[in-house]
């Protein structure tokens, strides 16, 4: 009875340069050749998306009150996602 070989060594290879090709990105998001580093914003939410997907999925949708958050403390510009800049919108404090 021939059992199929499956070659696992390639997958966990290709797996590894995956999360390595991850983390090098995150890395560069928060390093100072992006071109949004110099803007204000916390750097574990610079780093990739995740930190929104965090508050998005796992705490349902709260992602627009850390925002709030984030504004008061950084100020009207900040960075909050990788290769995201946001505004706060003064419209909103006047009604």
């Amino acid at each position: 009875m021939a059992v199929l070989s499956v070659p696992w060594t390639g997958i966990v290879y290709l797996g590894l340069i995956w999360v390595l090709y991850r983390v090098a990105v995150a890395l560069y998001n928060i390093s100072p050749f992006h071109p949004l580093a110099h803007f204000p914003g916390p750097k574990i939410a610079a780093s990739s998306y995740l930190y929104e997907a965090y508050y998005d999925w796992w705490c349902v949708g709260r992602y627009g009150k850390v925002i709030a958050r984030m504004h008061e403390l950084y100020g009207m510009l900040l960075s909050s996602s990788s290769g995201d800049l946001r505004r706060h919108r003064l419209w909103q404090d006047m009604i």
